[in-house]
């Protein structure tokens, strides 16, 4: 339905206190210079989350092994963060977490399909369209549905309603190649400047990559799904870079959790708080960032709504866990580089 209105071992607690005590130290320098990195003017944003994609599986986090090619491009032309952190290993409150800059303790979604977004809570695509930006979602899977409440604040919510395929694990889902296809067809109607989020779930199990990516990974069907979303990533890409659109575009790369793979006796995710699940890729590029630089300072997907709205001007959400978010202030500061 389309609605129009392995892992390197960190001691999590210890990595929570250090962008504790991060935040603390940093926060007399926002107050100091707001608005020191905003563009102008606005640029559009395409935030991309591809779902269940662990850090250390992205060939620019270190990965040799992987074919990840449009990702590597853009953390060349912007920065990447080395350690990015989920709010919690689950789809839903992850992606509720990242809207909204509050932790599940304070926005309330807990668990995939039990809880739902309140209607009063503030999330970025709201402020965003209050501030005049043009706003767009295409997600890949149910668990976002536009009743779940993330549908706040967008003009277009894309979810496909009955229309998504269910596979044998009861997900219900569709392909990047059908989430590409939509978000090029809403790029066409969105006018600037927009702000279009699209959201891949291919990398989550079951893991049934088109046969060209599957021949090519064989024994690594989770390697071969995170290709052939990098590739259909590829498409949105070149798509506004032809119309000449990507320079005025400010792009958000992102995942809303990792996946265990078997470690620490853990198939998937959800239930176990370490760096297989919580370390994702984030990685921004656009006008107003730095080409190929690398952030060393632990920042958490909190952080990103609150540092969209400082580099597109916009006023602040509104009780957000992280107001002065790390992952501005560090832009502004320069950061810790690798």
């Amino acid at each position: 339905m389309v609605r129009t209105g392995g892992a390197r071992r960190l001691n999590v607690r210890a990595r929570a206190w250090c962008s504790f005590a991060l935040l603390l130290a940093l926060v007399p320098l926002v107050s100091a210079c707001p608005g020191a990195v905003e563009i102008s003017p606005p640029p559009n944003v395409l935030l991309v989350t591809i779902d269940t994609l662990r850090a250390d599986h992205v060939g620019v986090y270190g990965y040799d092994a992987a074919h990840t090619p449009h990702l590597d491009s853009l953390a060349a032309r912007g920065v990447l963060f080395e350690n990015a952190m989920a709010s919690v290993p689950i789809t839903l409150p992850s992606h509720a977490s990242l809207m909204t800059g509050q932790h599940p303790p304070r926005h309330g979604v807990r668990h995939n399909g039990l809880h739902r977004l309140s209607d009063e809570s503030n999330t970025l695509a709201e402020v965003l369209a209050d501030g005049g930006y043009h706003t767009g979602a295409v997600v890949g899977a149910v668990v976002l549905a536009g009743e779940t409440g993330l549908w706040q604040g967008f003009a277009h919510y894309d979810d496909a309603g009955s229309r998504l395929a269910t596979d044998e694990s009861g997900f219900l889902e569709r392909p990047a190649i059908e989430l590409s296809n939509r978000a090029l067809a809403l790029l066409r109607e969105l006018t600037e400047p927009f702000f279009l989020w699209v959201h891949y779930y291919d990398p989550h199990e079951d893991w049934r990559a088109p046969a060209e990516w599957s021949k090519r990974f064989v024994g690594r069907p989770y390697d071969a799904e995170i290709a052939y979303t990098d590739a259909q990533l590829g498409r949105v890409l070149r798509a506004l870079e032809s119309d000449g659109r990507l320079g005025r575009t400010l792009v958000v790369l992102t995942s809303d959790h990792g996946e265990s793979l078997g470690e620490h006796g853990d198939r998937t995710h959800s239930y176990g708080l370490h760096e297989t699940t919580l370390h994702v890729p984030l990685v921004l590029a656009g006008p107003g960032i730095p080409a190929g630089k690398r952030v060393v300072d632990v920042v958490s997907l909190v952080d990103l709504a609150p540092t969209l709205l400082t580099l597109t001007g916009m006023k602040p959400l509104a009780d957000a866990s992280l107001r002065a978010s790390a992952a501005s202030r560090t832009l502004r500061a320069g950061g810790r580089s690798g």
